[in-house]
């Protein structure tokens, strides 16, 4: 309401002197009445904290952002694609490390550093092909519901059951890897509506998407 007042449009020179005054006395005091006001909160929050309650949740204004050049291009949608690590990753040499045998007790790990050496190829292929995970972990969470169905049901009663204990576990396990509704599936495929694609297809195009073959036809 004060900001379209000026008091230089006053004619009256006391009366313009005056109210000038006023103005800055106004000023003054509601700047004085902030400061106050803040005072009293953290008072308030203080007590508050002593009863064992919390203070007054510091709520920042909701003030939009100054749209600069650097946020107007970063808010840009840009296609995401995976890259490989292939790009950046080098094996440049690769050699077979010996334990000193005078340090170690007689026949300490010789079992496991037979079976370590045994599956070296395996174990290294990682440096190839940065896409393989390097943890089973996936692996064993999905045998974990398997386990668990196991200690409920007492497992399967036929070589039969125990088919289809797997093919259906299997099933369930990808569709829902893949985002797929597994009983719209199943539905899709009693019915013979075709309207849903295959697993294989559905994770052929998800391999394309993240290009999990790069490594494997640079090699």
């Amino acid at each position: 309401m004060l900001e379209d007042f000026d008091p230089n449009r006053i004619e009256d020179p006391d009366t313009r002197k005056g109210g000038i005054a006023l103005l800055n006395l106004v000023e003054s005091q509601f700047e004085q009445i902030r400061l106050f006001k803040e005072q009293i909160q953290l008072l308030r929050d203080e007590i508050a904290r002593l009863k064992g309650q919390q203070g007054k949740p510091l709520v920042k204004p909701n003030k939009p952002a100054v749209d600069h050049s650097s946020e107007a291009q970063r808010r840009l949608p840009t296609v995401w694609q995976k890259r490989p690590k292939r790009d950046f990753l080098e094996v440049t040499r690769t050699c077979d490390v010996a334990a000193d045998r005078t340090t170690l007790p007689e026949d300490a790990l010789d079992d496991r550093i037979q079976k370590t050496r045994a599956h070296k190829d395996e174990l290294l292929m990682v440096l190839l092909h940065p896409e393989i995970p390097l943890h089973n972990n996936a692996a064993e969470l999905a045998a974990r519901k398997r386990v668990r169905k196991r200690d409920v049901s007492f497992g399967p009663r036929s070589e039969l059951g125990k088919s289809c204990w797997d093919t259906f576990m299997t099933l369930s396990a990808t569709a829902a890897k893949l985002g797929v509704n597994f009983y719209h599936y199943l539905k899709d495929r009693l019915s013979e509506a075709g309207e849903i694609p295959s697993l294989a297809s559905l994770i052929r195009e998800r391999a394309e998407q993240l290009d999990l073959g790069a490594s494997w036809e640079a090699a």
